[in-house]
């Protein structure tokens, strides 16, 4: 049965609050539709305070003219002339009616952005900011500017609750910057950054997020008189660098939280840190446009720059070995230096521990740790205090000097109590023997599924070993008695199921992978059901008999999820390419 239409109702009835959502879903794209429709729907409009909450003044590029438009009959250049009269009557157009709109609500607009993706932007030809910024109401609390002469920076002290600020100019900042008290966040780009802007930021007591771009002094340490920094941000152009740009160490900072140090190359940029003070990484730093870690002569560096050394003011370069104060270094490690090479600083510079103390700040709890192309010993690790916090560890393409990588991993483990998951993954494509060896570890990591905290582990020793776990578990207490919490686990170290996984309980999903001879059969069928969580199973490959096999968990366990790596995917697989079919 047909609906009754009402006839008495017309748009006019819709009230003021539903007009308000209406336009502002519909946003200023339609604002000249809208306020040709009445002078209700007008004054709506324009006087919509959520709507023009968020200003954004963005200048195209017009579009330009078509050769292939030009007619025939008509000389060329006459056509290109009466495009460009066109475009600049167009332009002239845009600017006076962008003007006209922040005559009317520019004292709405909280937060106002400057976008000009032309070429001309630099110029401030199309967005004519020394016009437009005197609309813009003194209670502004954020502006972008694409860019800025020195007198229009001086517009910007007529903002005075202004807290988040945009800006890219070649000078004049530093002089209007301590105007403005209120400042939180600020985002300086272009133009050579010292010591007088440094002095300058010092009287914003306010400000708590810092990013500056541009040519840096060789010291930058004098911002570290920003003790209220919470974020900071810095991108060196320096190039070619007559003299290394040496940042300031983030534990000279009561408050910081996270830090960046980027130096911009014109062949790809040098990311020599990037990091949270609560997630450390300890990589060499790698040209953008190489796969191999950038060397002194690319580098125009004393020695390709750690992370850690970087902070310490070391130099390194190779893989790195983090040792103690009394350790020596291998003389046979993979770093690849030649002899008569510059040598690296004395191991004390090198040690892992005082990479920490450098890096973090009083009080700080490390919760994210990966440490990647390290040369790790146990014997100072058992040294480390800051592991206490750990919830995250991932070692990547480390090596021992004690010929494995088992005992690295397994003091870094239980330094971690609080340490939830685990990522171990040995090198692909390393040669074989003692060099290769030394990156993987020997026996199973039974202590992983005693671990109080450990939820998730990955543990892919990337060479074809058949851990024996029933002899690992005989050296550590009744894995029941430890009440595992263990629920992930992908690994590679086993041909098949180990019988000593039903006593890990939590299990919810196992994964075990490069094993082209692994063994599936009714003892695995068996296994999976005695896990009461387990709800997917990861192997390697499937004959067509243990497929049919495969479907009894399927049967016994409904929603049971059995992944399979093809057979041409196994053993050396790329990562990012694991195609699996399901079978559920």
């Amino acid at each position: 049965m047909a609906l009754p239409v009402a006839t008495d109702l017309s748009i006019d009835d819709l009230p003021d609050d539903v007009l308000k959502r209406v336009f502002l879903l519909a946003g200023t794209r339609y604002g000249p539709a809208i306020v040709g429709v009445c002078k209700r729907w007008a004054w709506l409009y324009w006087e919509h305070s959520e709507l023009w909450r968020h200003l954004t003044i963005s200048a195209e590029e017009p579009d330009q003219p078509s050769l292939a438009a030009a007619s025939p009959s008509a000389p060329l250049i006459m056509f290109v002339e009466h495009q460009q009269a066109y475009q600049q009557r167009r332009l002239a157009g845009w600017q006076v009616a962008k003007r006209a709109q922040l005559q009317r609500v520019g004292h709405l607009v909280e937060a106002a952005t400057f976008q000009d993706r032309t070429e001309l932007g630099r110029g401030d030809s199309r967005l004519q900011i020394s016009a437009l910024l005197p609309l813009l109401s003194p209670t502004l609390g954020a502006l972008s500017l694409p860019w800025a002469r020195e007198e229009q920076a001086l517009l910007l002290p007529r903002f005075s609750q202004l807290t988040s600020l945009e800006i890219a100019a070649d000078g004049g900042v530093s002089a209007i910057l301590p105007r403005l008290g209120a400042l939180k966040r600020l985002k300086l780009q272009g133009g050579s950054h010292g010591s007088q802007l440094a002095t300058a930021l010092q009287q914003l007591s306010a400000l708590t997020s810092l990013e500056l771009e541009g040519c840096f002094d060789a010291d930058v340490a004098h911002l570290r008189r920003l003790q209220q920094l919470r974020h900071l941000v810095l991108r060196s152009n320096n190039w070619p660098p007559r003299e290394p740009t040496r940042p300031p160490p983030p534990a000279g900072f009561a408050s910081l939280e996270s830090y960046s140090f980027v130096v911009n190359r014109p062949f790809g940029g040098v990311q020599l840190a990037d990091f949270q003070l609560t997630r450390l990484r300890f990589q060499p730093c790698q040209d953008a446009s190489a796969e191999q870690p950038v060397d002194a002569a690319s580098c125009g560096r004393p020695g390709c720059l750690l992370i850690g050394g970087l902070l310490a003011g070391a130099a390194w370069e190779g893989d790195e070995e983090l040792l103690d104060d009394d350790g020596d270094s291998d003389s046979d490690s993979d770093s690849g230096s030649e002899a008569g090479a510059e040598q690296p600083p004395p191991p004390s510079a090198r040690q892992l521990n005082s990479l920490l103390e450098v890096a973090l700040p009083p009080g700080a709890a490390l919760q994210q740790l990966t440490l990647s192309h390290c040369v790790l010993q146990a014997a100072t690790l058992h040294r480390l205090p800051a592991l206490a916090s750990l919830q995250y560890l991932e070692v990547q393409d480390c090596s021992s000097r004690s010929g494995s990588m088992d005992g690295p991993l397994q003091a870094l483990v239980q330094l971690a109590p609080a340490l939830t998951s685990l990522h171990f993954e040995a090198p692909r494509g390393r040669p074989a023997g003692r060099a290769q060896a030394r990156c993987c570890l020997r026996s199973c990591p039974a202590y992983l599924l005693a671990h109080p905290c450990l939820r998730s582990a990955v543990v892919l020793n990337r060479q074809l070993v058949e851990w024996d776990m029933e002899e690992a578990l005989r050296r550590l207490p009744s894995i029941a008695a430890a009440a595992p919490v263990l629920e992930h686990l992908v690994t590679d170290g086993f041909a098949f199921m180990p019988p000593a996984l039903a006593t890990v309980t939590s299990l919810r999903s196992l994964a075990f992978l490069d094993q082209p001879e692994f063994e599936f059969n009714g003892d695995t069928v068996a296994l999976a059901l005695a896990l009461p969580h387990l709800t997917s199973l990861t192997l390697p490959q499937l004959t067509p008999f243990e497929q049919q096999a495969a479907y009894h968990l399927r049967h016994a366990r409904p929603g049971f999820s059995l992944q399979v790596q093809p057979k041409e995917q196994t053993g050396e697989q790329e990562e990012g390419t694991a195609n699996p079919c399901v079978i559920s």
